[in-house]
């Protein structure tokens, strides 16, 4: 009888920690993806390709901000740092663009640009951008 008890008690451990690590595989694979898309975000900003990378930072915010991702507020902190950031530098291109162009469409495009930078610096509490775009 004590030898059934014990194999129950075994198998109810390995039932167990088979329950407990896919649990932590989730997080981690959560965690995993949102870090490949933050990082793909700052390799699209880096290329200028902005649209992209607003997308690609909003989308990383989305996965770490998860439950399923749990210990994830440091990738949640870092695209609240950067994508305001974004926003301006897309502002500050089609600036220069409509400093070369000297076109109407251009100039519109700046403004709506940094009208976006200044809501996206008060979305994500960046004064400085917040200030900057709307000067």
């Amino acid at each position: 009888m004590k030898s059934i008890v014990a194999i129950f008690s075994a198998v109810c451990l390995f039932v167990a920690a088979g329950l407990i690590s896919p649990v932590q595989a989730q997080d981690q694979d959560a965690r995993s993806e949102a870090i490949m898309a933050y990082n793909n975000a700052r390799e699209l900003a880096q290329n200028r390709q902005f649209v992209d990378a607003i997308e690609m930072y909003r989308e990383a915010r989305s996965l770490a901000a998860s439950p399923d991702c749990e210990g994830c507020e440091d990738i949640v902190q870092f695209v609240d740092q950067q994508l305001p950031r974004v926003y301006y530098n897309r502002a500050g291109v089609a600036f220069e663009e409509f400093r070369s162009q000297r076109s109407e469409e251009a100039a519109m495009r700046a403004i709506e640009y940094f009208q976006e930078a200044q809501a996206a610096g008060e979305e994500f509490g960046d004064q400085e951008v917040a200030r900057t775009a709307r000067s």
